[in-house]
């Protein structure tokens, strides 16, 4: 009996931090302009490049541009044992506004027989306002043995500088 009431009392408790979350007028605003920017891709321009120093086994960085500046970039890294993705999104003051980052982890090698399959998941999303953290929300999903996780935030937020020197080269 008592560690249902526990369990509700969590429940309820994480239901009301989605409300709240729901309304926090910031975060509603950053989530109209990743939609608003998703809507618009195909309008931008789009300049596909390799990034070097990323993975060992490869990182390559879609940037997508209006006239007001850059407005997204997608980037898709592999190593051996992982692939990741991630989307940067910008303000039309060119001020990052959200990542969405997602790591994938794989049980052995890509290429091995036989093929690896993922074993954990793990997301991130990072909302900014004037380029400070407002909020983090972070998923993780395990299928399989803890054999280690994805980047930190800090380590993002340097791919993102990294991603953006590709940009301009």
């Amino acid at each position: 009996m008592k560690t249902k009431s526990i369990l509700l009392l969590a429940l309820i408790s994480l239901g009301s931090l989605t409300l709240l979350a729901q309304n926090d007028p910031d975060v509603s605003s950053i989530r109209s302009g990743v939609l608003r920017t998703n809507k618009l891709l195909k309008t931008f321009k789009k300049t596909t490049k390799m990034v070097e120093g990323v993975s060992l086994e490869g990182t390559e960085a879609t940037f997508y541009t209006s006239t007001a500046g850059l407005k997204k970039i997608h980037a898709e890294m592999a190593g051996e044992t992982y692939y990741a993705k991630a989307d940067y999104y910008y303000s039309d003051r060119g001020e990052l506004t959200f990542i969405y980052y997602q790591f994938n982890r794989y049980d052995t090698q890509i290429g091995m027989t036989p093929p690896p399959k993922v074993v954990k998941v793990e997301e991130k999303r990072l909302y900014f306002k004037n380029n400070k953290l407002i909020k983090r929300i972070n998923t993780i999903t395990e299928t399989g043995e803890n054999i280690g996780g994805g980047e930190n935030e800090k380590e993002i937020l340097d791919l993102e500088k990294t991603f953006r020197k590709a940009e301009k080269s």
